[in-house]
């Protein structure tokens, strides 16, 4: 289990086949405390930057998008009722959707830390 971090404020973490991706401190950061969420997740399969989340925070109203193309193994519907789960620093509550991605080639390029000024690829 390797966890790795998104320029556009996404932690992804890499278990065996599949990717889990969620709402980093950055992301947090960026948006401010989250007061409302919509799941825009349409379908079995996501392409490399299809938004993934609406959100609308304290600070701004964003989109997050996925770096990964791949099959929808799941998606954490809750977080449109309990916004509060996407302010959780905790990974078990403030994920978004289960991946299987279809090229992983683009895990290692992506930033070891979540406010990290390196480039990583979009």
């Amino acid at each position: 289990m390797t966890v790795k971090y998104h320029v556009n404020g996404l932690w992804i973490e890499k278990k065996d086949d599949q990717i889990i991706i969620g709402l980093s401190e950055k992301g947090q950061d960026d948006a401010g405390d989250i007061m409302f969420a919509n799941l825009m997740i349409d379908g079995q399969y996501l392409e490399a930057g299809d938004t993934l989340i609406g959100v609308e925070g304290a600070k701004a109203v964003t989109d997050f998008t996925t770096p990964f193309a791949g099959d929808v193994l799941a998606i954490h519907e809750a977080i449109e009722e309990d916004f509060d789960l996407l302010n959780s620093t905790d990974r078990a509550d403030n994920w978004i959707v289960k991946l299987r991605p279809k090229d992983t080639s683009l895990f290692p390029q992506l930033l070891d830390h979540p406010f990290s000024s390196e480039d990583s690829a979009e």
